[in-house]
């Protein structure tokens, strides 16, 4: 099953539930400086994280930017210096990972597999959020986070730490949540999963 489909899959209630009480071990939030081509930010918050996570995956290759690409570029590379802050080396972008979490078999490719940080690997997950600010995780995207991290720890056999990252578009802000331990994302949803069982 597609990670994004067993996010969709659970009661989002019980899903809130779950992870009432669970705060983020560090925050760091970081301004991004205006730039000219800001105003071509899309106006719907699915086109803006399209063209963010586009960009993401473009990270690697030295083509220049296209106009509305820059427009994204400061958060992109606010998220990857408060990255660099926590200790991060090496940066993966859009990584593919497969196991079995719960008796689900998952498939999904996390935003950003880092090595290097607070643990010696990293899952992180960028969000988009066009208005407003989010000052805590939500829940749904603690799932999606969670089970990456899971399928991390698999595939590399070693526990993982794990990252939220909102792009805040309104505000031109970076807020970068960081959970040291991944027990504190799976038991959780472990719990959920048992009792839905």
């Amino acid at each position: 099953m597609n990670i994004t489909d067993f996010t969709r899959s659970l009661n989002s209630h019980r899903t809130a539930q779950a992870f009432l009480g669970v705060a983020a071990d560090q925050e760091l939030t970081a301004s991004i400086k205006p730039n000219a081509n800001i105003r071509l930010i899309a106006k719907d918050c699915r086109t803006a994280g399209q063209d963010l996570h586009g960009l993401l995956k473009r990270m690697a290759d030295d083509r220049s930017l296209e106009p509305h690409e820059s427009a994204y570029f400061g958060w992109i590379s606010k998220t990857r210096s408060l990255l660099r802050k926590l200790g991060v080396g090496e940066i993966q972008m859009n990584v593919p990972l497969a196991g079995s979490w719960m008796g689900t078999a998952l498939t999904g490719a996390c935003d950003l597999l880092v090595h290097g940080g607070p643990k010696a690997i990293g899952v992180v997950e960028i969000k988009t959020i066009l208005r407003g600010e989010q000052t805590h995780p939500r829940s749904r995207d603690l799932v999606q986070l969670a089970s990456y991290t899971s399928l991390a720890e698999q595939e590399f056999g070693v526990s993982a730490w794990a990252s939220l990252a909102y792009c805040h578009f309104e505000t031109r802000t970076v807020r970068i949540f960081v959970f040291r331990r991944s027990d504190r994302l799976l038991a959780p949803i472990q719990r959920q999963l048992e009792i839905a069982a």
